[in-house]
């Protein structure tokens, strides 16, 4: 039997995303309404592909607040 994170899945809640990068959980609630990431609360597990998409937004140069 394959692990959760072998279907796509990271092991990350949206809290434990925001505590990783220092940002608030309204920041990264906000990242997913942007990216249309859907979740039910802040300790909602993210699809991988979601978490790197908004690693890579807020790390990017100039990401700024998206408002």
């Amino acid at each position: 039997m394959l692990p959760e994170t072998a279907v796509g899945f990271a092991d990350i809640s949206i809290v434990d995303l925001a505590e990783d990068y220092q940002l608030t959980v309204a920041e990264v609630l906000r990242w997913c309404d942007h990216y249309d990431i859907p979740y039910r609360s802040p300790e909602s597990l993210l699809a991988l592909e979601d978490a790197k998409k908004i690693i890579l937004a807020v790390q990017a140069p100039f990401s700024g607040d998206i408002a």
